[in-house]
């Protein structure tokens, strides 16, 4: 917590009166980046657009968020092990912002699921290959996601052979997915 302090050019005790310690201030940075995530969504949804737009527009949004907050991206990364490996008994604050990243968390997914439904309804999307919607959403969360990671944290992407930036690895990636769910 010194190290913090000194870094954000604040004192020690003015960080305590704050944090209760560095898992309370990572929980908190976490909050946030998870608040910053579900307006990303809720703005890329449009109640009018088809399911699949809406699917496509999600993942653009889910993107923008890694291009624009990576450090909010890569702590996604590391939350479950955080929230899963929780060092002592979590204190009461703690648990209450725990509680609002798994809220947050649902509420993306909800988002996700509702643009999936909405897609083997209008028919932009073949229910056939959609499936469970839930199951759907998982999907291409963890696609997209593992993408970005792979490509992000892979010392050869930048030394790749077909001469392709992280920008056109995302549009093919959400592309294929697309194709992919779409109804013919």
């Amino acid at each position: 917590m010194a190290s913090i302090a000194s870094r954000a050019n604040l004192s020690r005790p003015l960080v305590y009166v704050y944090f209760e310690d560095k898992a309370d201030l990572y929980l908190a940075i976490m909050a946030r980046a998870s608040h910053e995530l579900k307006t990303r969504f809720t703005n890329a949804y449009c109640e009018g657009d088809s399911g699949l737009s809406q699917i496509k527009a999600l993942g653009y949004a889910y993107y923008g968020f890694y291009r624009d907050k990576p450090e909010y991206f890569h702590m996604f990364s590391d939350a479950r092990a955080l929230l899963n490996n929780f060092s002592g008994e979590p204190s009461d604050k703690e648990q209450q912002t725990m509680k609002l990243l798994i809220t947050t968390a649902k509420d993306c997914m909800a988002i996700m699921i509702k643009a999936l439904s909405n897609g083997t309804k209008d028919g932009s999307l073949c229910e056939e290959r959609t499936g469970d919607p839930v199951k759907a959403a998982y999907f291409l969360r963890g696609m997209l996601h593992g993408v970005i990671l792979g490509a992000t944290t892979d010392p050869t992407f930048s030394e790749n052979q077909s001469n392709f930036n992280l920008e056109e690895l995302i549009s093919y990636s959400i592309g294929n997915a697309s194709y992919a769910l779409a109804s013919d």
